[in-house]
């Protein structure tokens, strides 16, 4: 609605009537309460000031707002000396463990010589080994020879001296040399 439309209202004349009660103070404010209302309204012009600041920062168009960047905390590659590589290389370090012991020497703030000494590490390099090993084991390849055995194989076998026992395979072989099927 606009402010120059206007709203009808239809009222009955009981409702006319009736008298509207309105409690009025008739007593002067305190100096408190001129306080109060001094520091409210100081409260309320911060607060609106706030309002239109971050109304403002909200409408903002978005190619004006900076982008954010993320600042990498670089990590110092830890360089180890002579005597240190060496020590890896004596204990047979897998490659793959070399991080996590080069980690556990940082976090306990120790030379990567005693953190190869350490039974914490020690035993995790063990169970590494193990694990690799066991599943080196567990990967080797299937070399089992097929169920059935081609024509092919029964004459190559059979030309060497090697005949199939059972009687299935002797008619396939019998049946391969003169030309059956």
């Amino acid at each position: 609605m606009n402010e120059n439309d206007t709203k009808e209202v239809n009222l009955e004349n009981d409702e006319l009537e009736q008298p509207i009660e309105v409690e009025l103070e008739d007593e002067i404010e305190s100096s408190e309460d001129v306080d109060d209302v001094e520091t409210l309204k100081k409260r309320i012009s911060t607060l609106q000031a706030q309002k239109e600041h971050w109304r403002k920062k909200a409408n903002k168009d978005p190619k004006e707002v900076k982008p954010v960047t993320l600042v990498k905390k670089e990590e110092a590659i830890p360089t180890l000396s002579l005597k240190e590589q060496l020590a890896i290389v004596k204990a047979d370090v897998n490659p793959e463990d070399i991080d996590e012991v080069i980690d556990f020497a940082s976090y306990k703030k120790i030379s990567v010589i005693d953190a190869l000494k350490h039974p914490v590490v020690k035993n995790l390099l063990q169970e590494k080994d193990e694990f690799r090993k066991s599943a080196k084991a567990s990967h080797t390849s299937n070399k089992r020879p097929s169920g059935k055995v081609t024509d092919e194989t029964i004459l190559q076998n059979a030309s060497k001296g090697v005949l199939p026992e059972s009687d299935e395979d002797m008619e396939r072989l019998f049946n391969a040399r003169h030309g059956l099927r």
